[in-house]
């Protein structure tokens, strides 16, 4: 049992004991919203958390008004009336064909077997047609991930770089409208010549075709 409780501690994130990394995610959330505001994605009517974690970025959606289901594998981390469990390398999402306007994961894809199919396929099913799937993904082309090793985790099954998450959404039928480099939460230097190399990771942003 005991052996279960850590398993499943280890889908879930790092420990909710971790303040520190507690106050990243909240930080995080927040600027993930933000550009997506500046994108003019959100707010919008139905939005979708895949892999919720503690749920900084759900609050952040409800807080402006923004109508916001979750799944996770571990959905009592949060009210269970937003998160629903679901295993999404496997398991059929839990809602109908053409629920949601966007859909938004962060820090999830390189938990997940490449190519991650199921995933894909229940994103595109679920996403109405015209809808945003947004992604922030470690950049594996990234010097500072490389030389620094920033955010190793042995719960990473697979590597991303922009080429490679390019082709998988164009791959699954969805138009790549926005792609850009983060580091550490900024995204301020979109014009500097190697920025693929800096952004420790790269924010994305696909519409359903």
């Amino acid at each position: 049992m005991e052996l279960q409780e850590k398993t499943k501690n280890a889908w879930a994130g790092y420990s909710k004991k971790d303040e520190e990394h507690l106050n990243f995610e909240r930080r995080w959330a927040k600027q993930n919203y933000k550009i997506l505001k500046k994108l003019n994605i959100v707010p919008c009517e139905r939005i979708l958390d895949i892999g919720c974690s503690h749920g900084f970025f759900l609050k952040i959606c409800k807080e402006n008004r923004c109508q916001i289901n979750g799944i996770d594998v571990d959905p009592n981390i949060i009210d269970g009336k937003i998160v629903k469990e679901c295993n999404v390398e496997t398991d059929r999402f839990p809602f109908d064909d053409n629920t949601f306007d966007v859909i938004f994961s962060s820090g999830l894809v390189q938990h997940l077997s490449k190519p991650p199919m199921n995933f894909m396929e229940e994103i595109h099913r679920v996403l109405k047609p015209g809808g945003k799937f947004c992604m922030v993904v470690r950049n594996e082309k990234s010097w500072i991930n490389i030389l620094f090793s920033l955010y190793d985790n042995f719960r990473h099954k697979s590597t991303w770089s922009p080429m490679s998450l390019k082709q998988m959404l164009e791959y699954y039928k969805f138009k790549v409208i926005f792609m850009q480099p983060k580091f550490l939460g900024i995204s301020w230097f979109w014009w500097f010549p190697f920025k693929w190399h800096i952004g420790s990771n790269i924010f994305i942003v696909g519409q359903k075709m």
